[in-house]
């Protein structure tokens, strides 16, 4: 009988499969990167986001929410912001986001749903801060180097990894949702 496989699954050991899989994010997030060519396009993905959120909460909570956001655009740190009152992260949510192809909006009922903007915010630019709050989780966290990291290839750069910050976004103006930095150059 012929040899059979699913070619889906990596058969090799682990060390060999962690770095392969590894690769393959690696390559993902840079075809990710490729897809956005604008000037503009940090700014619409985090307006986008904002607005998906914001219309989210309105479907849970009603008529009665009034949705909110704050943009703050500033040249002397080279860093754009943008906060909303929206529907804010869950904890799992909010430690898987920022991978490549994982969303968690409604496909065809958002303006996106992909799921690449967010790791394009993250692997994009030279830093990411991300704040949300909810009824049930608040947490503020920092991604430094993703960029560096993915167009890496003499291994100068360790892959990059969400830190916690041990303050709140004292910017956010809300009661809940979320916030978004992006820090464009370093």
């Amino acid at each position: 009988m012929a040899e059979r496989w699913n070619p889906l699954l990596i058969n090799t050991d682990d060390n060999k499969y962690k770095h392969l899989v590894l690769e393959s994010t690696r390559k993902q997030i840079r075809n990710i990167l490729k897809s956005y060519v604008g000037y503009y396009d940090p700014f619409c993905e985090l307006l986008q986001n904002a607005m998906d959120a914001t219309e989210r909460q309105k479907l849970t909570i009603g008529e009665n929410y009034n949705c909110h956001l704050t943009i703050v655009i500033n040249l002397n740190e080279n860093t754009i912001y943008v906060a909303d009152n929206g529907i804010g992260f869950g904890e799992d949510e909010f430690k898987t986001f920022l991978s490549p192809n994982i969303s968690y909006k409604s496909f065809g009922k958002t303006r996106g749903n992909k799921g690449v903007g967010t790791t394009y915010l993250a692997f994009g630019f030279y830093k990411l801060e991300v704040f949300t709050k909810t009824d049930n989780y608040v947490k503020y966290v920092s991604l430094n180097n993703g960029n560096n990291w993915v167009y890496d290839d003499a291994g100068k750069y360790t892959l990059p990894e969400v830190i916690e910050m041990e303050k709140i976004d004292i910017e956010f103006p809300y009661d809940r949702g979320s916030s978004f930095k992006v820090f464009l150059t370093d």
